[in-house]
């Protein structure tokens, strides 16, 4: 493809990189509110493997209310800037606009890297100076249910999105810069429309469990889970030609449906049809499929755990399809 030829040249001859020369990264890091986890996320950094000089950490505040901003200062070796009242995709960018290194690493504020993991970005890179590449969230020590049903390690290897996730985004700037850097009209899904936007102009999109995080701000109970699906369903109608392509949202469409008919049938008959609540009950149980075929776990010797595996699915399609419904009641009123 011609105009990826043309941007691997530029790549170099913007960046003064050479292949073969050290790689230097800038890490970007969006923050609001974000005092229960920001230390630890950049001691991870700062205790990884890669010397100091190799990088630079950008974080950026939305306007924090809490002490992010006093314990980011505390960090010598940190750029703190502020870029208030923004959705999180112009705060992402904003890092990017400001980074004086070639390469970009996003990572979220709750997150942890492994010792190693700039060394591993360092030899995929190398190899590499175009496409983007990203991993998994795996769990903390001493996960409750919620967390460990729903990101389903195996051997303590995370199961890898479909898609780039923020808090695990390792692309060349110009790259970046190329597509159009991230949404900044949506609040939630601007890594997902990243990466489709990747391998809309030729990209190739990598996911590899070596470039995992460890994701220390997972819900914790099932009503934080719940209002957690309701905040990333609030887009799904600001792209709704990207949303009915999306098989989650026509699962979450198809789950409202019958539900919707349920109801409709008892109002006006004052009977209930069990039909159209089983239908819709058994959405949740074709995405706990999805997952664990997904992870690769096996499933006779986790055959215990399914119903716990459900339970996280049906709060999730709950989680969705209430974000949805209020999103059409905000866009007729």
């Amino acid at each position: 493809m011609e105009n990826l030829d043309q941007l691997s040249e530029s790549t170099n001859e913007s960046s003064d990189y050479i292949p073969g020369d050290k790689i230097y990264f800038s890490i970007v890091i969006p923050a609001f509110n974000e005092q229960e986890y920001i230390t630890e996320c950049l001691n991870s950094i700062i205790k990884n493997s890669l010397n100091q000089d190799r990088y630079e950490i950008i974080v950026v505040d939305n306007g924090s209310t809490d002490n992010t901003v006093k314990l980011v200062n505390s960090f010598k070796q940190v750029k703190l800037f502020s870029y208030p009242d923004v959705n999180v995709g112009a705060v992402r960018n904003f890092g990017a606009k400001i980074s004086k290194y070639p390469f970009l690493i996003f990572i979220d504020a709750d997150c942890l890297l492994p010792e190693i993991w700039l060394e591993k970005a360092e030899n995929i890179i190398g190899k590499n100076q175009i496409d983007a590449f990203g991993g998994g969230c795996k769990l903390r020590d001493n996960p409750c249910w919620v967390e460990k049903y729903w990101l389903l390690e195996k051997n303590g290897e995370a199961t890898l999105p479909k898609h780039l996730i923020g808090a695990s985004i390792l692309i060349p700037k110009a790259t970046f810069n190329f597509v159009g850097k991230f949404n900044e009209e949506i609040t939630s899904g601007e890594d997902t429309a990243l990466s489709q936007k990747l391998t809309s102009n030729g990209f190739h999109v990598h996911l590899i469990s070596i470039l995992s995080v460890i994701h220390l701000g997972n819900a914790r109970n099932l009503t934080a889970f719940l209002q957690r699906q309701v905040w990333h369903a609030s887009n799904y109608l600001e792209n709704p030609q990207n949303s009915v392509k999306d098989p989650i949202f026509i699962l979450i469409s198809v789950f409202i449906f019958f539900i919707g008919i349920g109801l409709a049938n008892f109002f006006f008959t004052g009977e209930i049809n069990p039909t159209y609540f089983v239908v819709a009950l058994l959405i949740p149980a074709i995405l706990s499929i999805k997952r664990i075929k997904r992870s690769k776990i096996k499933l006779m010797k986790n055959i215990n755990n399914l119903p716990k595996i459900y339970i996280i699915d049906l709060f999730y399609i709950l989680g969705r399809s209430t974000g949805l419904i209020k999103s059409l009641i905000k866009k007729v009123t």
